[in-house]
């Protein structure tokens, strides 16, 4: 069993990338509390759910993440979430305004963009994108079939 530990990491970028077990995305996701930038390309991690927690992170692109189904969020300061051509987002988006490891800074959460352009996104993720006050979301179109 792999661990990747980065308590440290600000900035993770990989392309290209189908692993046999994504538990370790989540053993570095869970311990990346700097985190500011998440940036991928075709980064198949065969799980339901990735969970991002940190309140430095502002980008988030997971562009053609096809076998991602849902997404789990606590980031004051988000300013861009990139869904684009993730096919199988038939899960949930849950924006988290606390989290239990983290002490929330002062002022109010930023608003941020989420692209969802060619994505298959469920009801139940449309419904967040046009509840939640924070989003403003493009890509979608009501006469296309995305859910």
């Amino acid at each position: 069993m792999n661990v990747v530990n980065l308590p440290k990491l600000k900035d993770f970028s990989m392309h290209y990338y189908s692993p046999d077990d994504g538990g370790w995305v989540h053993d570095m996701l869970a311990t990346a509390t700097k985190l500011e930038r998440f940036e991928s390309y075709k980064f198949r991690v065969y799980t339901s759910e990735l969970r991002f927690a940190s309140n430095d992170l502002r980008y988030i692109r997971l562009h053609r993440a096809e076998c991602l189904e849902s997404l789990s969020i606590y980031a004051p300061k988000l300013e861009y979430l990139n869904l684009q051509a993730c096919y199988g987002m038939q899960g949930h988006l849950s924006i988290l305004e606390t989290h239990p490891n983290f002490t929330r800074p002062p002022g109010n959460p930023s608003s941020f963009v989420v692209d969802v352009t060619n994505a298959c996104i469920s009801t139940s993720i449309l419904h967040t994108l046009q509840s939640n006050s924070r989003i403003t979301y493009e890509g979608y179109e009501s006469d296309d079939d995305y859910y």
